[in-house]
């Protein structure tokens, strides 16, 4: 129920900001960053093209690139905003995942134990957990830490 609260919630804000693109990592490194270093200089030569017309090329628009500016600025900001909650997200994934994956190496462990001890059914539990360890030059996984 909460994460299909959380999924309205996102949908909404989605269709608040209709105007965001996608870019191919190609793309991204083609172009020209202004980062926080170069937004005075973007903000100086649009006062200085407002103030001094003439200096302007004629194929700049200056109300676009006011706007332009401004959207960088206030994407910057959200940006700044959601940043460290991602990272919160992604952090309580990697921990609650990783929690995940020891208690089932523990029971994979505790299957092989249980197959070599021949309880039945644990030879065809391991040999199917197993499964998931199987490449070409993988080595077997860790044993489970004993909490």
């Amino acid at each position: 129920a909460q994460y299909d609260a959380m999924v309205v919630k996102l949908n909404e804000l989605k269709a608040l900001i209709t105007f965001l693109i996608n870019l191919t990592p190609e793309e991204r490194q083609a172009l020209p960053k202004m980062g926080d270093s170069k937004q005075p200089f973007v903000t100086k030569a649009l006062q200085y093209a407002q103030s001094f017309p003439q200096i302007a090329p004629p194929f700049i628009n200056l109300a676009e690139l006011g706007k332009d500016r401004g959207l960088a600025l206030t994407l910057l900001q959200f940006i700044q905003l959601v940043k460290p909650w991602l990272q919160a997200i992604e952090d309580t994934e990697l921990a609650v995942g990783s929690e995940a994956y020891v208690a089932a190496l523990a029971i994979y462990n505790s299957a092989a134990q249980a197959a070599k001890a021949n309880v039945p059914g644990a030879s065809a539990i391991y040999a199917d957990l197993k499964t998931h360890f199987e490449q070409a030059s993988a080595p077997a996984p860790a044993p489970a830490p004993n909490p």
